[in-house]
């Protein structure tokens, strides 16, 4: 269980619902470890910003997996999470804002929900 907390606060979470509500959540991100465990997070919902700051506001969750797939872990707390997709672009956790550019590292789950957000087709 420390290991949860510890990859939420290094890494922390998913994929893009349709409407407010995700029929199928499907990781927007995941990180895999040695031990052929891994943890992905998920958006459970997202809908506009109540801070005119930002684009979405949304909620995220946290899995742990065990090396055959199967959920060993599931993190009931629903992470609340900003993201701004213009300039300056931007995801906000907690107090933390987190400026977003080119020279982010590639595996980062802040980049990986923000594209998941931000770059999404406009039909």
């Amino acid at each position: 269980m420390k290991r949860i907390y510890a990859i939420f606060s290094v890494v922390a979470l998913f994929s893009l619902p349709q409407g407010s509500e995700a029929q199928e959540m499907r990781p927007f991100h995941t990180t895999q470890f040695p031990d052929d465990t891994s943890v992905s997070l998920a958006i459970l919902m997202s809908s506009a910003s109540a801070d005119l700051q930002f684009d979405y506001d949304v909620e995220v969750e946290l899995t742990e997996h065990g090396p055959a797939g199967k959920a060993t872990f599931i993190d009931d707390g629903h992470h609340h999470v900003r993201v701004r997709c213009q300039e300056p672009k931007a995801v906000k956790v907690g107090g933390v804002l987190y400026p977003l550019d080119a020279k982010a590292p590639v595996d980062d789950w802040k980049q990986d929900l923000w594209k998941s957000l931000c770059l999404q087709p406009v039909s």
